[in-house]
């Protein structure tokens, strides 16, 4: 994973390290985000609750990035 950023107009790459495991007390879990993801729809369906994502916002990120590629296919 990186993460690009702008610090006082200095740009910068973060590289967090992932493969720490847990924090005090707690070990942590090294499952597959599909499969976070998936559990985490099951679950907002069996107990009519909201999914952590919502599917509008899933809409607006696809409509993003669908952007990007025209735009990369038209500018170069």
């Amino acid at each position: 994973m990186r993460i690009n950023g702008d610090d006082l107009g200095q740009l910068y790459v973060k590289r967090p390290e992932l493969t720490a495991g847990g924090v005090d007390y707690f070990e942590g879990e090294n499952k597959r985000p599909e499969n976070v993801e998936d559990a985490q729809w099951i679950n907002a369906i069996r107990t009519s609750t909201y999914p952590v994502v919502l599917p509008e916002q899933v809409l607006v990120v696809t409509q993003i990035i669908d952007a990007i590629y025209a735009s990369a296919k038209v500018y170069g």
